[in-house]
């Protein structure tokens, strides 16, 4: 795995350097009041807060001191309070109070700190001691102090204390009133000692001593930042240093920068350090070298490939695999960034006096620190993607940008909630996705820029992968107003108008006027106004104006004209700046004679009518219109907006409410989440809390916005919360991200960053996170590891209970078949190593269960081996007078063979037994005999086992003969056969699987003629061409229409979608023009259809009309007359119309309208023949009245100035041709895709290539366009021909070859149909499973007389028992009662067997013995029975003992005489009289002797001590002692105790433990020594610690358990003890250009052309790879060793400046083309056109025909 991290330093820790991200960006500015407090014990001390957020809303508050989070619950803190206005209260302060206290505050990302205060408890820090210096070497350590600031005469004495951090060493004194005291001992470096010192203060007062302790003060000797180490506690403490393999670095929570760490400020976030040692790239658009990966990387999907190298752009980009850059990061945008690989952590641009970028790579293996910065790597990544928690880098790109220049969106866009219509919109929307973030471009003018840069990176980013956090992060929430300031504007009755100052002003006036302008920097705006006079319902003019017109014109010099229609009833627009019709002017519009209406001239009394007429609390518009108009109804409703006006204002004017508070939360069903909102306005009301959503069960307290909720499940719910204020105005709502766990019981946690998301942006369900051992949605399942029965071949499986699976890392334990048992159809079997022969048993052998046993044939002896046999004196032959060549068996006379020999047919010599051959088969795959033995060995892929008879496939990675050979497989890997190595997954090939199979070069035609194909790492995707999208397995268009983002149309062209393509057609009014769209003027060539006069406008035209007459209100062509000029003009005779002379405007003429013109009189308007021109028409013309029209031949169309001619591209249209179109000039030719044939001209038929090719293709099958191949089974394709099949290679079989042979033991060969060809007696698909002959229904075996005994790939019918082998082979019944009976009285005979039988008074004993019946030992002898009783042959008799009488009736019951009841017994005095059966005991009581009827008492200890070492007579008894070291046993036994089975004898123990009487003696190993206090501990010597080891310089020592070793550092050779500087460049140089040795190492370097690669070799730099090689660079480009050469294809020449840039030869300007004289020459991209001119038919270069001049 490979990680890419990057990050850029934000804050300033304090010592200069720059810091990555130490504190979060939206922490909370917080003051207090105060932030100090000293004051004197018994009183109570409160600090308040102000917490401030700019950022991130401040959820939730907490205090802490040094000893932790503190319960501000409890009555110490009674009175504290949580934000909005945090207070902690310190009541009854002691001496333990004294410190510093902190504010901490949670925001989104986490808690914020480092905001505190300090309490200084006046009675104790004053008089204690004030530290001053310390200084430690590892003999002493010394410290000074200085006396308390005041009452320093306080302090009696004081004492100090040293202590090691793990009390190793403690020593304590009292040093009177000295200031310094010098501690004395072995202190270890490293090691972390603890110093206090207490005064001793009396108080006279109370007279009281107290104890007053300084802070503990913390010193070590220590080691520094990358210093070496042995482990943590010899790094300097304080400095947040670890010993990590073996050097002081900064632990898991801290980053270091130039030898100093600093604290992450999340966990599992941090941020790695930068700086020291790393790379440095400065200046404007720089690229960083090559950082090369040590394996190739694939991102995503892995459809792009995967890239081998890494280069840093200095604006914010990482390429991957490439190279990329832009001078500006506005040029950055989403066409330049198509197809590229890269990874952007925001748009910079690094600037030279400021920014500067650090990068370094890391790989795993090469020493400490690379493996430090892929473990912090590792860390972040694994937490913060929950499904990679074991992810471990092995290589690591880490880039870092400081005081770089953020670029990006500069727009804002503001979102409102919409409350029915536009024109009621409600507050600000700030929650995810709804709200507005920064843009870039603007969505109304800049659309389509928008759509892409802005919309669809929404879209892509935030609504689609629901990461609108990261989004938003990029793209914030902008500063917007609140509410909407935008309000619909309404007018009413005169212009009246409310100024900036907030005075009313009615606006009578009657003319043109300037209404707004606005002039501020480049942008200038201006808007003008017309009023006209105000008409009654009947028509009648009033004294009151309205606005008849508008124009407005900005700084572009565009304008806009709105007037008012002729009837009045609205508005009208037209293009122009107050145009005025001919004859009119400004002063037409001027009306100085108007006198408007001024309220302070009014008469009183029309004044006084008009309030009353507007009813009470009259407004100013409804006077004024009254008294301008007369019209009551039109007043008051002026008066009706003029307060709904003034409500308006009120409503704009008023500030939103604001509401702050837990905009997010972790709950968990069945427990209590609190949250805290806080609501504030501008007024004194405080505004209401307005629930939006809510869960069920949610309380909320209107008065503190105190919430709480208890979730009962896990359903989806919402909460979303906001305030009104008094005027109705609504704060933005706060809409709560949840993240809900259902519990998970005592056996897990709830983990908030693992999270299920729902279908709600803001609802989540938290995963449960499981100790180990336990399962289930909610941890509730005890996780049964025996399930799954891991165990096999029936062993026991015993599921491990939890603690033992963390211990044990594993969930069961499995028991073992034992020793001398296989695993046998998953049965632990018995081995019988004799029939197997590997007892190593030279002459017999006997198998036991589990074992088996040797033994010796007569004459010899067993040695001490228990396998081979020696002679002894006896011979076995001489007995029998027998010649043998081994030994004899005097008993069957006959010659003996040891084991793996037979006897010959001369029955005396011995001869090989070929064990290979015996039946059933020795070894489970192959046998090679020996003499007297063999040998089985294995095919290869197998492995023999340590039974020397079975094989076991081998396992990964190795595979061959006698599993020797490692599979080193690469990425293209499906596994590794045991028996050839790398298999190869589909599209690899390659002895190692390292080589892709370009499916895309094999096959061409794999994808079709609708698709591209693409070459994938191991596979191939098909695509669509451009212009075409995926639908399912079907390319369809692309409407790149519909979509603005997919066509680059500009603004004046309409967009038409094409098949595979699109086309940009100038818009009506434009006709293009080369490539451009260019204005029609429809008034010059006569297509503008005004009835009058044409005024041409970009894009169309305006009509106008001759004074007299006003343009249609509707279709604004033609001219209706409104006054008659003719009327002026008695003496013309106009047939149409009159007009004023333009020079002499007191004279008259006639005109026509468009389309005609005068007559020869001058008066009367005729027809124009427009056709008449040649020029009017590019094709055909038709004159019409007043008009004309155009026509174009077949295959040609109108443009759009509905004159000229163009070629109609029948292809774009619905194709006439079934397959490809190709547009000529005025008609089309069509053609077929491969595989086709063109019938009729337009359509396609397919081709049946199977008709036609050779037989080579076994099975051939037509498809629509092509053909296709297909092999029998056992055949495959050949892939460059595609038609013929081949049988399949060796190991390969079935359908396309396509399977691999992975035979077993029981194969004989590889069939290419079949695959696996299997040996007698075995089966299955790789012919691995042996056939049990014996379990078929068919026996092979005679049932009756032979049992059937399975082999591996075999059988043997033996002779059951009782059953023996004839001489023609078959089983026979044995007649065992012929031969020497095997029954001691009667025996009887049966098939296989035989059956005895014993005479009465006998039982037959294991089958074949009669044993006499003992009725003695069934009948009852007890003490009521047959006491003694004598067996006799077939019968027995009774009799009692003496004190017992037999019963005279049955003769088998005796019964007692009680001799102590009946008072018959004599015992003693200390005696005890016991009754037994048959008679009676005297017994001295214990600690007495005698007879029983004499008993005196016994001296245990003088007469025979019973104890080992002490004895103590007691009366009647003793007891007894041992010595030390002894244990009593027994009573009386003394055992030695055996103190070195008890005591530690591990490394760290009693080494050598010597057992002696009584006690026992300790001794060490070499290295380490005996603790001489203890005398049973051995600890090592630390060698290197103590510098008694002789190591060299340059040689790390290191210490071992009992030693050490010297080991010369990386550069340096020799023993460890002598280290001697290895010149690498001398020896052999490992640079392919420069070496230049170093002490320990040396530096490589490359010639000017190449780059230095893997630190050591050269590789040419390919500079045509990297420099333009496109039309207008470097057209044909060689590379060089060291350099590269350009040159250009015909028809461009090399600059010769650059010679890396070819630019075309224009041949027509240069006069070097060879064009016709009469033929027009055009220049083209590396070459030139020429074309014979109109009329004329050539190629350009010769034109003929007869040009004809027509008048």
């Amino acid at each position: 795995m490979v990680t890419l991290i990057s990050g850029y330093g934000l804050t300033d820790p304090g010592d200069g350097h720059k810091d990555t991200l130490t504190l979060m960006i939206g922490c909370p500015v917080v003051s207090f009041t105060p932030t100090s407090i000293t004051t004197p014990i018994g009183t109570s001390a409160t600090f308040r807060a102000v917490v401030e957020s700019y950022f991130d809303e401040a959820l939730e508050s907490r205090w802490s001191s040094a000893t932790g989070i503190l319960d501000t619950s409890i009555p110490k803190f009674i009175g504290s309070k949580s934000i909005p206005f945090p207070e902690f209260v310190i009541n009854n302060v002691t001496f333990e109070d004294d410190g510093v206290y902190e504010l901490q505050v949670r925001i989104d990302d986490g808690w914020c700190i480092r905001n505190t205060v300090n309490l200084d408890i006046i009675g104790e820090a004053h008089i204690a001691a004030v530290f001053s210096s310390s200084k430690t070497t590892t003999s002493n350590i010394t410290v000074w102090w200085n006396h308390p600031y005041q009452d320093a005469d306080l302090v009696q004495s004081y004492n100090v204390s040293l202590r090691a951090f793990d009390s190793s060493y403690i020593f304590l004194t009292s040093v009177e009133l000295q200031t310094n005291y010098t501690f004395e001992s072995s202190f270890l470096p490293g090691y972390l000692y603890y110093f206090e010192i207490i005064s001793v203060v009396y108080l006279s007062e109370s007279a009281e001593t107290i104890f007053v302790k300084a802070d503990a003060i913390n010193l070590v000797v220590g080691f520094e930042f990358l210093e070496s180490c042995n482990r943590s506690e010899q790094c300097s403490p304080g400095k947040h240093l670890t010993c990590r393999q073996s050097k002081c670095l900064c632990d898991g929570s801290y980053y270091h920068y130039n030898y100093t760490c600093y604290y992450s400020d999340r966990e599992g976030y941090s941020y790695l350090p930068f700086g020291q040692k790393d790379e440095l790239l400065r200046g404007d658009d720089k690229t960083s070298a090559t950082l090369k990966s040590p394996i190739t990387i694939y991102a995503g999907d892995g459809l792009e490939g995967g890239f081998t190298f890494v280069r840093i752009g200095s604006n914010g980009v990482i390429g991957l695999g490439e190279e990329f850059n832009s001078i500006s990061i506005h040029d950055i945008d989403a066409k330049k960034l198509k197809n590229k690989r890269i990874v952007c952590p925001f748009w910079s641009d690094l600037k030279d006096d400021k920014g500067y970028i650090y990068y370094q790579t890391y790989q795993r293996g090469v020493d400490a620190e690379n493996d430090l910065f892929l473990d912090k790597a590792s860390k972040i990544v694994s937490i913060q993607f929950a499904d990679f928690p074991d992810f471990k880098s092995s290589w690591l790109v880490k880039t870092t940008w400081v005081n770089v220049t953020l670029h990006g969106a500069t727009g804002k866009e503001c979102c409102y909630r919409l409350r029915g219509s536009i024109n009621n919109l409600g507050a600000l929307e700030r929650s995810l996705p709804s709200a507005g973030t920064l843009l870039q471009y603007n969505p109304f003018f800049e659309r389509r820029l928008y759509t892409i840069e802005d919309f669809k990176a929404r879209e892509a980013c935030c609504i689609k992968t629901k990461k609108c956090n990261l989004f938003y992060e990029v793209r914030p929430i902008p500063f917007c107003y609140l509410r909407s300031p935008f309000n619909p504007a309404l007018n009413f009755g005169d212009p009246h108008i409310v100024t900036l100052d907030g005075k009313n002003y009615t606006f009578n006036g009657y003319g043109e006027y300037t209404m707004l302008k606005i002039s501020k920097d480049s942008i200038q705006f201006d808007l003008q106004a017309r009023t006209d006079l105000a008409t009654t319902a009947n028509g009648t003019s009033i004294n009151a104006t309205i606005f008849s017109a508008f124009v407005a014109q900005d700084q572009t010099g565009s304008k806009l004209q709105i007037e008012m229609s002729r009837d009045k009833t609205r508005l009208v627009n037209e293009e122009a700046l107050f145009y005025y019709e001919k004859g009119l002017s400004y002063q037409n519009f001027s009306h100085p004679e108007f006198q408007p209406i001024f309220l302070d001239e009014v008469d009183n009394d029309k004044l006084d009518i008009a309030k009353i007429q507007c009813g009470s609390n009259p407004s100013t518009a409804c006077i004024f219109d009254f008294l301008a108009t007369g019209d009551i109804a039109l007043a008051q409703s002026s008066g009706k907006e003029e307060a709904s006006a003034h409500l308006d204002m009120k409503i704009i004017e008023n500030e939103s409410p604001r509401i702050t508070g837990n905009d997010s939360i972790n709950v968990e069903v069945g427990k209590t989440v609190y949250m805290q909102y806080n609501a504030s306005d501008d007024s004194n009301k405080l505004p209401k809390y307005n629930l939006l959503k809510q869960p069920e069960s949610f309380t909320l307290n209107n008065t503190t916005g105190m919430a709480s909720w208890t979730p009962n499940d896990i359903n989806v719910t919402e909460l979303s919360i906001s305030v009104i204020d008094d005027v109705g105005a609504e704060s933005p709502s706060i809409d709560v991200s949840i993240v809900l766990c259902n519990g998970c019981g005592s056996n897990g946690r709830c983990s908030y960053d693992n999270i299920i998301p729902s279908e709600n942006d803001r609802f989540s369900l938290a995963v449960c996170e499981c100790d180990i051992g336990y399962s289930g949605e909610k941890c509730e399942i005890d996780t049964n590891a025996c399930l799954n029965e891991p165990c096999p071949l029936q062993r026991n499986c015993t599921d491990l209970p939890p603690e033992q699976e963390i211990r044990f890392g594993r969930g069961y334990n499995c028991t073992d078949c034992p020793k001398g048992y296989n695993d046998v159809n998953q049965k632990c079997e018995d081995v019988d190593e004799c029939s197997e022969k590997t007892s190593g048993c030279e002459q017999i052998c006997n198998n036991t269960f589990g074992s088996f046993e040797c033994l010796c044939f007569p004459g010899f002896s067993l040695n001490s081996n228990n396998a081979t046999c020696s002679r002894t004196d006896e011979n076995s032959c001489n007995s029998i007078q027998r010649s043998c060549q081994y030994t004899c068996d005097p008993v069957e006379n006959k010659c003996l063979c040891p084991i793996g020999f037979e006897l010959a047919e001369d029955e005396h010599s011995c001869i090989d037994v070929n064990e290979c051959d015996l039946q059933p088969l020795k070894c489970l795959q192959e046998c090679y005999n020996t003499n007297g033995s063999f040998q089985c060995y294995c095919r290869p892929g197998f492995k023999l086992n340590d039974d020397k008879i079975s094989c076991s496939e081998c396992e990964e990675p190795y595979f061959g003969e006698d599993c020797s050979q490692i599979c080193s497989c690469g990425q293209g890997m499906d596994r590794c056969d045991p028996v050839t190595g790398c298999v190869c997954k589909p599209g690899w090939t390659g002895g190692n699987c390292t080589v892709d199979i370009n499916e895309c070069e094999n096959n061409q035609d794999i994808c079709g003629n609708e698709k591209v194909c693409q070459n994938l790492e191991g596979s191939y995707i098909c695509n669509c061409k451009e212009g075409f999208q995926k639908n399912g397995d079907i390319c369809e268009d692309i409407d790149e229409c519909s979509d603005i983002t997919l066509n680059t149309c500009s603004v004046d062209t309409n967009c038409q979608n094409l098949y595979g393509n699109y086309t940009c057609n100038c818009k009506p009014g434009f006709q293009k023009n080369d490539s451009d769209c260019q204005d029609v003027d429809e008034c010059e060539k006569g297509i503008a259809d005004c009835q009058q006069n044409c005024v041409n406008a970009i894009g169309g035209f305006n009509c106008e009309c001759e004074l007299g007459y006003n343009l249609d209100d509707v279709d604004r062509k033609t001219c209706v007359k409104v006054l008659d000029i003719c009327a002026l003009f008695p003496a013309l005779n106009c047939s149409y119309g009159c007009r004023f002379g333009e020079t002499n405007p007191h004279r008259g003429y006639c005109f026509c309208k468009s389309g005609f013109q005068l007559d020869f009189d001058n008066s009367t308007c005729k027809d124009i023949d427009e056709c008449k021109e040649s020029s009017t028409c590019q094709h055909n013309c038709t004159n019409l009245q007043g008009s004309f029209e155009c026509a174009c031949a077949t295959g040609y169309t109108l443009e759009n100035d509905r004159i000229s001619c163009k070629d109609i591209d029948e292809c774009l249209q619905d194709s006439h041709c079934e397959h490809y179109c190709n547009n000529t000039d005025g008609s089309y030719v069509c053609g077929c895709r491969d595989g086709y044939n063109l019938v009729d001209f337009s359509k396609c038929e397919d081709i049946d290539e199977c008709s036609t090719i050779e037989t080579g293709c076994q099975n051939c099958t037509n498809t629509p366009g092509s053909f296709r191949c297909s092999c029998f089974t056992g055949y495959v394709l050949n892939n460059n021909t595609k038609s013929n099949c081949t049988k399949c290679p060796e190991g390969y079989y079935g359908e396309n070859c396509q399977e691999q042979c992975s035979c077993g033991q029981g194969s004989e060969r590889c069939d290419h149909i079949t695959g696996c060809y299997c040996k007698s007696g075995w089966t299955g698909t790789f012919c691995e499973t042996d056939i049990n002959e014996c379990n078929i229904s068919d026996n092979p075996c005679n049932s009756y007389t032979e049992e059937c005994v399975n082999t591996d790939g075999s059988f043997i019918c033996k002779c059951k028992e009782g059953f023996t082998n004839s001489t023609n082979g078959n089983c026979i019944d044995i007649d065992e009662c012929l031969q020497a009976s095997p029954c001691n009285h009667i025996c009887n005979n049966t098939d296989g067997s035989y059956v005895c039988f014993c005479r009465d008074g006998y039982n037959l004993v294991n089958f074949s013995n009669c044993e006499d019946i003992d009725e003695c030992s069934t009948i009852d002898t007890g003490t009521d029975g047959c006491q003694n009783c004598t067996n006799t042959p077939g019968s027995f008799h009774c009799s009692c003992s003496v004190g017992y009488a037999l019963n005279s009736t049955t003769l088998t019951n005796c019964h007692n005489i009680d001799e102590c009841k009946e008072q018959t017994a004599d015992c003693a005095l200390n005696a005890t009289c016991s009754d037994t059966d048959g008679g009676y005991t005297c017994t001295c009581k214990k600690g007495f002797e005698g007879d029983g009827k004499m008993c005196t008492d016994i001296d245990e200890c003088v007469r025979d001590s019973p104890c080992d070492h002490n004895c103590n007579n007691t009366d009647g008894s003793y007891v007894c002692s041992c010595r030390d070291g002894y244990n009593l046993l027994n009573y009386s036994k003394c055992e030695d105790i055996d103190e070195c089975s008890t005591i530690d004898t591990g490394i760290d123990g009693c080494q050598n433990c010597t057992n002696t009487p009584g006690s026992f003696r300790c001794s060490c190993f070499a290295g380490y020594t005996l603790n001489t206090t203890t005398l049973t501990n051995c600890y090592n010597i630390d060698e290197c610690k103590e510098q008694t080891a002789d190591c060299a310089l340059n040689a790390t020592c290191s210490d071992t358990d009992g030693g050490y070793t010297c080991t010369c550092r990386s550069g340096f050779e020799g023993n460890g003890k002598t280290c001697t500087d290895i010149d690498e460049c001398v020896r052999d140089s490992p640079c392919d250009h420069n070496c230049n040795n170093t002490d320990g190492s040396y530096v490589c370097s490359c010639r000017d052309g190449y780059n230095l690669l893997n630190y050591s070799k050269c590789e040419d730099i390919d500079e045509c790879s990297t420099i333009d090689t496109g039309i207008d660079g470097c057209q044909n480009c060689t590379n060089t060793p060291g350099s590269f050469r350009c040159s250009c294809f015909a028809g461009y020449t090399l600059n010769t400046t650059t010679l890396t840039n070819c630019y075309n030869i224009d041949e027509c300007k240069e006069q070097t083309a060879d064009c016709a004289l009469n033929a027009t020459c055009s220049d083209t991209d590396g070459g030139y056109t020429c074309t014979c001119r109109s009329g004329l038919e050539g190629n350009g270069k010769m034109c003929t025909g007869d040009i004809r001049i027509i008048y």
